[in-house]
């Protein structure tokens, strides 16, 4: 049973009640690549998906992610086609991507 699910194009990923993540689909670099560790929340974006640790917080992003992904502590994230964003605990939002994609720098640092 899922608690949690997100879909792309070619494949889906979810995250069960007790936190594991389990992607289904015919996308090789996201499909059977999930972590082997308990997630609290699974977003899918165009060839990469991500996760966020139960444990504490941390970003796992496997597949063909664009950008260097954060290492901060998040609570939810979304994920587009070659960008990112999540919602770090303190209720900002940093996003990372395709050609250094950012928030526009009026959005930086503001609260959710």
């Amino acid at each position: 049973m899922t608690s949690q699910a997100s879909l792309w194009r070619d494949f889906v990923c979810g995250v069960s009640k007790i936190g594991k993540v389990t992607c289904f689909g015919s996308n090789g670099k996201v499909v059977g690549k999930e972590p082997s560790w308990n997630c609290s929340a699974v977003s899918a974006g165009f060839n990469h998906a991500c996760a966020i640790s139960l444990e504490n917080g941390s970003l796992h992003c496997w597949g063909d992610m664009k950008g260097e992904k954060p290492q901060e502590k998040f609570t939810s994230l979304a994920l587009g086609e070659n960008r990112s964003c999540a919602l770090r605990t303190n209720g900002t939002v940093v996003c990372w991507g395709e050609n250094n994609f950012s928030l526009p720098v009026a959005l930086q640092d503001t609260f959710s």
